[in-house]
């Protein structure tokens, strides 16, 4: 009750909205709701707590004159500095304890840093952040290895271009630095509180972060029926981890690799595979249990289906297991450790600052050092945030760390590297009955970036021969394929298809290929793997973590689940140009080196943009259509929002 007093200034519902005698008890199954952040947003500043938090201050003022004096009669000058110190840290952490009603100083901390950089003014469009003349020097970038033992290093936010030194973006990275770094000391949190009947999930999370919680992009009118669980599969968070399964003749989402890890006391583990049918509807979930005793073998394997008792809790569960998988794998380690981190170093490394593919690529990178660095010291180091969102103890987070390369499923990293997804798509997806509807909107987002890579090279270069005799071009292609096929534990093939090439026009076809895979998985696949806000949402529908046998996470979890979420709503320039938004267009960076080759650049940027509207506009309408009559659509015919342009970024945010 102490803190529910103290946060009445910041709350969007009553206190008494979030009880559970005053409001009626809810059915096991419902589905609750998508709700948007304010419009326009406006910093909870939590003034109870502001002004509990100046109760610390006195003591520590009564220190400082006591210091000062001490100071001034030649004694330890350090003593009034300690103090003040003191009282700052003190008033934080009495402010992050008070913040959240069942949240943690910890997260307390770290939102109270996060509304300081989110509401810091600053503007993220193309044309007001990416300033030719900040672009950072060729160089290899220093680097830090990550924990856990992961095969990658990243490099520090210090070493990001586009970032002015005294900028605002400037100093609010170097806060942010110095808080995630040292947060992660505060102690965890054990408590874990029950959602009782009646109360919504959804609401109670926004009521607490909705300033800062991003704009959720996907409708999900319905969340737990059988066929939502087919949708969230084929079309939703799971789309890109189908794959067919041969005893059924249907398709199955895998998951069961999570169920031997171990977990952290009174929650559940993770697992299951979802079976459907050819014609996407579930069949089943194969849920493994965890390993048996202490002869490490793996737990029985057990086939639940609609019929099943445990029916809805093993939707739950699996539900809950993709998320986490595709979170943990696909994109932390695969998007940002991996795609993008490869793409920053081997583009600062090997391409000088006034090169044409340096300034085409620039925007696709952009922020991705600081980015990274964010999510190593927020989502990987122990005991920061994603560790504590997580079911796993250490031992399973390690093991789930140094298992993620053979884990990955994104689009042309399987296993090795395939660049060209138009030959993937045609010689092993479509031949193996993976044609659906996520794949061929894929495809036609791969042909406009593909063919404005292609344009835009032939913009700079007479021909294919002098592309193959830039000495630039090919050092960031193999460095390139070497950070990725390194990052998979995998061989660099890749490389011999580039510099073995037996003609220019074959060398020509591979570099675009690089390019455009580059382009598409950090516009495209991060918005697929990490634009999650929906699912992050409601912590009844999936959850990181939840106590054991149970079918919904705790408000303690609906906190640090919608904390996460909340790293990501800073916006980056967009992809596609807004209406009437003339700052959104980034083809100023492109060079000019005479003989209209800027010209020629700028008019394939413009084609571009005319393919990504009518994709945008084709998509609306496909959601619209689904929206007006949810059950009419055909199964495996949902709408992929993930590759509408309109909610595309030019480069990865957390």
């Amino acid at each position: 009750m102490f803190r529910r007093f103290w946060r009445k200034g910041g709350a969007i519902l009553p206190t008494s909205a979030l009880r559970s005698d005053v409001v009626p008890a809810r059915p096991a199954n419902e589905t609750h709701g998508v709700l948007q952040p304010p419009k326009p947003r406006k910093p909870m500043l939590f003034i109870g707590a502001i002004i509990a938090s100046f109760f610390v201050i006195p003591p520590c003022a009564l220190t400082l004159v006591v210091g000062y004096a001490a100071a001034v009669a030649g004694l330890a000058i350090a003593l009034p500095l300690a103090a003040v110190v003191l009282a700052v840290v003190a008033s934080v952490l009495v402010y992050g304890q008070l913040t959240l009603p069942e949240g943690s100083t910890y997260l307390g901390v770290l939102l109270l840093m996060f509304r300081l950089v989110y509401f810091t003014p600053s503007e993220r469009t193309a044309r007001a952040s990416m300033k030719p003349f900040l672009l950072g020097s060729k160089k290899r970038l220093r680097l830090n290895q990550l924990e856990f033992a992961l095969n990658l290093s990243v490099p520090s936010y210090a070493d990001e271009e586009f970032m002015p030194a005294g900028s605002a973006d400037g100093l609010a990275a170097r806060l942010a630095d110095v808080v995630e770094r040292n947060a992660r000391y505060l102690p965890s949190s054990s408590t874990m509180t029950r959602f009782q009947p009646g109360e919504d999930p959804v609401a109670y999370m926004m009521s607490q972060i909705s300033d800062i919680y991003p704009v959720v992009t996907d409708a999900w009118p319905d969340k737990q029926s059988d066929v939502a669980l087919a949708r969230l599969c084929v079309s939703g968070l799971g789309a890109h981890r189908l794959e067919r399964h041969a005893p059924s003749g249907g398709y199955v989402v895998r998951c069961n690799a999570l169920a031997e890890l171990s977990v952290k006391p009174g929650l559940s583990s993770y697992g299951g595979d979802c079976i459907l049918d050819k014609g996407f509807r579930v069949l089943g979930i194969e849920k493994r249990g965890g390993l048996s005793g202490n002869d490490g073998k793996p737990g029985e394997v057990t086939m639940y289906t609609p019929a099943s008792a445990e029916w809805e809790y093993v939707k739950f569960v699996f539900r809950s297991s993709l998320f986490t998988l595709v979170t943990l794998v696909d994109h932390l380690y695969g998007m940002h450790l991996l795609e993008a981190n490869s793409a920053v170093l081997a583009v600062r490394r090997s391409l000088s600052t006034a090169h044409p593919l340096r300034r085409f690529l620039s925007p696709f990178i952009y922020q991705t050092v600081t980015v990274n660095d964010n999510a190593c010291n927020n989502l990987v180091a122990k005991n920061s945030m994603g560790p504590r969102n997580f079911a796993l103890d250490e031992s399973g987070l390690m093991l789930a760390w140094a298992s993620a390369p053979s884990l990955i499923k994104l689009p042309g990293l399987e296993g090795r590297v395939h660049l060209d997804y138009e030959k993937l798509y045609q010689t092993r997806l479509r031949p193996a009955g993976l044609d659906t509807k996520y794949h061929r909107s894929r495809l036609r987002l791969w042909r406009a970036l593909r063919a404005f890579a292609d344009e835009y090279l032939r913009a700079y270069y007479p021909s294919e021969a002098a592309l193959r005799a830039d000495a630039e071009v090919a050092d960031f292609v193999s460095a390139y394929v070497v950070l990725v096929a390194h990052g998979l534990l995998a061989t660099s093939d890749r490389l011999s298809e580039v510099h073995g090439a037996k003609d220019d026009a074959s060398y020509w076809h591979h570099v675009v290929s690089v390019i455009t895979h580059i382009m598409i998985a950090v516009t495209a696949d991060h918005e697929q793997v990490g634009s999650v806000q929906v699912y992050a949402q409601d912590v009844s529908w999936t959850a990181f973590s939840w106590p054991e046998g149970e079918a919904c996470g705790t408000k303690e979890l609906s906190l640090l689940q919608g904390g996460l979420m909340c790293f990501t709503s800073t916006p980056m320039p967009a992809l596609m140009k807004r209406a009437g938004r003339q700052d959104d267009d980034w083809s100023f960076l492109f060079p000019d080196t005479g003989k209209d080759a800027k010209a020629h650049a700028a008019a394939a940027y413009e084609r571009l943009q005319a393919n990504l509207r009518q994709i945008s506009a084709d998509a609306d309408a496909d959601e619209a259509s689904f929206l007006a009559d949810p059950a009419g659509r055909a199964p495996g015919e949902w709408p992929i929002v993930a590759h509408n342009p309109r909610y595309m970024e030019t480069s990865v945010s957390v």
